[in-house]
């Protein structure tokens, strides 16, 4: 938001392309910048991630941080003790890095989830990680949640390779319908997405209890990973450098 800067007005003279990973991001570049911003999305190594049976996990990708990047670790929280209220048997884990000046931060989750099937995996190896796609049932994304977007886009998630990863290992999304995730995710073709946490609650709960559509869900999830490969977008990056 606000006015561009001259230092800004200066690299845009000496730029020939301006390229981003979204299509919200692509919004907020050309509104501030006067530009035509090239999208050209992020991309996986489908390869590297597998199917492995199936547990009733939700599991959550994201730093632990309370800043601008903030991935909403109690709000997610907070849904989720509502799903195991309504009888539920599943877990969550939340899994992200964690800097020295968020330890206090993780602590603070630490006391708020006594008591209920809730980890908290910290710094975990891409080896682990992998495995908690594999395994996982749901995956629950929750950046941009009760936020002004319009005010504050930063604070949105701007594209969101985790869901795509997480998609890609057959997870079932169900993600804040704000940035780019409601451009991964198309509600209830591959995923859901989803604008309040009583959303949340209702749609994990009802999808748990049905499962021939759950199943059909994780294989269009992992379908419409495929068009995310690490692949096209180099071919992409190519096109645009070789033009």
């Amino acid at each position: 938001p606000g006015k561009i800067s001259i230092g800004e007005r200066i690299k845009l003279q000496r730029t020939s392309a301006v390229v981003c990973y979204s299509d919200f991001v692509k919004q907020h570049i050309d509104s501030r910048w006067g530009v035509s911003a090239k999208v050209i999305t992020p991309g996986i190594n489908i390869s590297e991630y597998g199917i492995a049976e199936k547990q009733d996990i939700i599991l959550s990708v994201g730093r632990f941080t309370q800043g601008k990047n903030a991935k909403k670790h109690e709000e997610m929280i907070t849904a989720f003790k509502h799903v195991k209220h309504r009888g539920i048997p599943l877990s969550l884990v939340l899994a992200g890095a964690v800097l020295p000046e968020d330890e206090q931060y993780v602590r603070e989750l630490s006391a708020m989830i006594h008591g209920y099937p809730i980890s908290l995996r910290t710094n975990v190896s891409v080896q682990e990680l992998r495995g908690l796609y594999a395994s996982s049932l749901f995956y629950w994304h929750a950046a941009g949640y009760g936020e002004n977007l319009i005010v504050h886009p930063e604070r949105a998630e701007h594209f969101g390779i985790t869901t795509v990863e997480a998609m890609a290992a057959g997870c079932i999304p169900c993600v804040f319908a704000g940035g780019g995730q409601k451009e991964i995710v198309r509600n209830g073709v591959d995923g859901y997405t989803w604008t309040t946490l009583s959303e949340l609650v209702d749609m994990t709960t009802t999808i748990f209890h049905k499962r021939e559509e759950w199943e059909n869900m994780s294989k269009a999830a992992r379908l419409r990973a495929e068009d995310y490969r690490i692949e096209k977008t180099v071919r992409q990056f190519t096109a645009l450098i070789e033009g």
